[in-house]
């Protein structure tokens, strides 16, 4: 990342310009495939880049920024990968769309007491007259406005994250319209992500994991939540589902496991449904103690043969359990008579 490298490359691929980046540094650029999905034009998205004795380190911030992509250092790789604000559109960009998120993101805009309001700022900077900021969650908005402001000189981008800080909000474009919308709107929208997905003999916690990073939402489990289910469960579960959503995926474990899936302004917290709830209580309460035997019957068996049934007094008609204990009164009457007569 910081080699000095001079590099011109015109109208190329995204692959092909990361690819010849990469030669040029040293350092291996890997495009994740989310990435792609939300480009307009996905592996064809073309671009054109000129790096003059130039580090990526110093340079790659802004190269991204005018796709609205960012970048991530994973291992020996270096990951590029949407930004927050294209991730949480959750589809693909348009062409104008993804052209406003590079001006939000690379443009300055002054605080409103030195160049007015800076929505028209924003306006102006962007291209777009018709955008407006659309309010989907209650919030104080000349309170958000003000403290917004505060943040200025700097990006559309800080401003729009300052509008919605400690109001347990935040935005994404659509169209010409930046929606204001809660956190746990939010999470619910990037849950509905189409995937298709394959997990044979994974364990449970893997599969979850995997499912919030799709989403790119945070993944709370309470304590000992794994525990409520059989080993079985935990240690070799299997999913396949095509053209699915993340939340739908989320349904079928909590049909097959019983766990609970709540969206939060957090992200998604798993855990243990009522019912995991009242099989783990019975699982651990001490069994009842049944009544002992009361009665034993031989029965005769194939070739001469006896069979002994026993039987426990809950089982028999009450009549009859009442002609035995009948019986069983008199014998023990007798014992005792003999036992008290004169030698």
């Amino acid at each position: 990342l910081d080699k000095p490298i001079n590099l011109r490359i015109e109208d190329a691929t995204i692959g092909e310009v990361f690819e010849k980046i990469s030669a040029a540094s040293g350092a291996k650029l890997v495009i994740d495939p989310d990435t792609l999905d939300y480009l307009p034009y996905g592996d064809q998205t073309r671009l054109s880049v000129t790096l003059a004795n130039a580090t990526l380190r110093k340079r790659l911030d802004a190269l991204l920024a005018g796709l609205a992509l960012q970048w991530q250092i994973d291992g020996e790789e270096v990951r590029i990968l949407p930004s927050e604000p294209l991730y949480r559109m959750g589809r693909r960009a348009t062409y104008d769309e993804l052209r406003i998120l590079a001006a939000l993101h690379t443009a300055q805009v002054e605080p409103s007491d030195r160049a007015g309001p800076v929505l028209e700022q924003v306006r102006k900077v962007t291209g777009t007259a018709g955008l407006d900021i659309v309010f989907h969650t209650e919030i104080d908005r000349d309170k958000a406005l003000a403290r917004a402001d505060k943040a200025l000189p700097g990006s559309p981008v800080a401003w729009l994250d300052m509008l919605c800080h400690g109001a347990d909000a935040t935005w994404h474009l659509w169209g010409d319209d930046i929606l204001i919308l809660s956190r746990a709107a939010q999470i619910k929208r990037q849950l509905q992500r189409t995937v298709s997905l394959r997990y044979q003999n994974a364990a449970l916690v893997t599969v979850l994991a995997d499912l919030a990073r799709k989403g790119r939402v945070q993944l709370q489990m309470d304590p000992g939540v794994m525990e409520y289910l059989p080993d079985q469960t935990r240690t070799n579960f299997n999913l396949v589902m095509a053209d699915a959503s993340i939340a739908q995926a989320l349904e079928v474990i909590s049909g097959a496991t019983g766990l609970k899936f709540d969206v939060t302004s957090e992200g998604v917290r798993v855990g243990p449904s009522d019912l995991l709830k009242r099989r783990m209580e019975g699982a651990t309460t001490e069994p009842r103690k049944r009544t002992p035997y009361f009665v034993k019957f031989v029965m005769p068996g194939p070739n001469g043969t006896s069979v002994e049934v026993f039987m426990r007094a809950d089982e028999l008609p009450p009549e009859l359990f009442k002609a035995i204990e009948a019986e069983k009164d008199k014998y023990v009457r007798k014992l005792r008579e003999e036992l008290v007569k004169p030698e």
